[in-house]
């Protein structure tokens, strides 16, 4: 099986440093193992695809792993200071690879098929009676529909609750291309705030971009995201962490650490970003001692108000039963 890190492995090993295992800490709490980097962040076949013409291709596999090497070389550029601020090809080729890296978990793509499914419940939920499942019919073929047509549809609408609806796999790679898209363009043109602390200790998660707003921005029911978040924040290495903003008068720069923000607080907000792990060299495992850990069992999508259709979607509201994404497999001959 195809084998994709959602975590490229290279972004890993700077954490690794010159071994290459780390630590996983599960949000749970539960014991802490060391594992190879190989086998942190993975997943089977979580972007193997389906072209009509040509069967199962890896092709999105290889195109992440094209943006990863661009992206590679530049933050090692960025990090060492040399060549900076970073050029045009080195700002397009990290915008790219920090879009990508913002869809491409499985955390994701879950919460894709949430809202995909709850979508569609609530649509259908409106064709319950014949009147509105006649109209629908009418609309998307252009005839009048049968009778048992418009049983057939008023009967889904009506038990809708009772099943599962997701989209083919390949449907949710081309979405996470199409989303990453706007995504790039907005972080190309925010400025480069590289913050380097004088001892390493700086830890990784399973959602490794961290999202800033200020208190003056923030709306209570309003979410934050890539275009509204004032800051995001991006852990490099066991030292330094990129922060990509939007302030003309600091511009690109290296930065110290401000007064009282020390390691530990930064790794209070990339430890409350986990969703399932948190990654650390063995040498700073202490460093998470003391730090407020997400709760393991949270909802995908919380929505507001009266359901519009019975059951429920796995999920919404409430921590999913279904853990992880729904998977393409490979058909067997008979």
């Amino acid at each position: 099986p195809v084998r994709h890190h959602f975590i490229p492995r290279f972004f890993q090993k700077r954490f690794a440093d010159k071994s290459d295992h780390l630590m996983v800490v599960p949000v749970d709490r539960s014991p802490p193992k060391a594992l190879h980097v190989s086998d942190i962040a993975v997943v089977n076949h979580l972007y193997t695809s389906v072209d009509e013409e040509v069967g199962e291709t890896v092709g999105v596999e290889k195109l992440l792993a094209v943006v990863d090497g661009l992206a590679s070389k530049a933050i090692a550029r960025l990090t060492g200071g040399v060549f900076f601020p970073p050029n045009n090809d080195d700002r397009g080729n990290l915008a790219m690879w920090f879009a990508l890296l913002y869809v491409r978990d499985p955390q994701s793509r879950r919460v894709m098929e949430a809202l995909s499914e709850e979508t569609f419940k609530m649509e259908m939920s409106l064709m319950a009676s014949p009147e509105a499942a006649r109209a629908s019919l009418v609309e998307r073929y252009g005839r009048e529909p049968t009778d048992n047509e418009i049983d057939e549809l008023v009967d889904a609408a009506q038990n809708i609750g009772k099943y599962e609806i997701i989209p083919h796999q390949s449907d949710f790679i081309r979405l996470m291309l199409k989303v990453s898209l706007p995504l790039m363009v907005s972080l190309s043109r925010r400025k480069y705030s590289v913050m380097k602390f004088p001892e390493s200790g700086i830890v990784l998660c399973d959602k490794p971009m961290v999202l800033r707003q200020y208190s003056a921005n923030q709306q209570p029911l309003r979410g934050v995201g890539i275009d509204s978040a004032d800051e995001v924040m991006i852990p490099l290495d066991r030292k330094t962490v990129l922060v990509l903003h939007s302030q003309s008068l600091v511009g690109d720069r290296f930065v110290e650490p401000p007064p009282g923000y020390s390691i530990s607080s930064l790794n209070q907000q990339i430890v409350g970003n986990a969703i399932g792990e948190v990654y650390c060299h063995p040498d700073d495992l202490h460093r998470l001692d003391g730090l407020a850990f997400p709760a393991p069992n949270q909802p995908l999508l919380q929505v507001n108000g009266p359901r519009m259709f019975g059951g429920s979607t796995d999920g919404v509201n409430a921590p999913p039963v279904r853990k992880g994404p729904r998977r393409y497999r490979r058909r067997t001959k008979n």
